[in-house]
């Protein structure tokens, strides 16, 4: 009796079939459609049909691009409108930014970060983008919690993390 196993042999792209065995690695590919061929030998030496499978190999990020500034500065009661942020990407053409983070409340003054994130089909993750939302009271009056003081501020305009303060 013949004892010899079934043998099975690959091919990557346009290479050379060579014998293979599960799970088959390969030498890394560039990113981009692939496909590898598949044909095995039995005991008997009746070959098989030659199997095609297709993929795609992607390692690089999506990137999020912000629709509007990075930082906007909105006065006490206005309305937020979120202008949201495109995702591009090497192959998927369809990604949506999703956004998370703090809810701005602009009845409150303060500063709040709103993120953005995405992944693309493959799992690469995009670097995450930051919005910050300042939100402040120019020329109304500021009541102190606890007590009776109420102080008129000067109009103002917010300065940049780590610019010096405006008089």
């Amino acid at each position: 009796t013949d004892a010899s196993p079934t043998t099975a042999k690959c091919k990557v792209d346009e290479g050379e079939f060579a014998t293979c065995a599960s799970p088959f690695t390969s030498a890394a590919l560039s990113d981009g459609a692939h496909r590898i061929m598949l044909k095995a030998t039995d005991r008997w030496g009746y070959v098989s049909e030659e199997i095609e499978l297709n993929f795609t190999v992607d390692t690089v990020r999506p990137v999020i691009t912000l629709n509007g500034a990075e930082s906007l500065a909105l006065e006490l009661g206005d309305t937020y409108i979120e202008l949201g942020a495109r995702v591009t990407d090497n192959f998927d053409q369809t990604l949506l930014a999703m956004i998370g983070g703090e809810s701005v409340d602009t009845s409150i003054v303060g500063t709040y970060l709103v993120t953005y994130d995405a992944v693309d089909s493959a799992g690469n993750p995009a670097l995450q983008i930051i919005r910050q939302v300042l939100v402040v009271s120019r020329g109304r009056p500021i009541s102190i919690a606890g007590g009776n003081i109420t102080r008129r501020f000067p109009p103002h305009t917010p300065t940049a993390p780590g610019e010096p303060k405006q008089p």
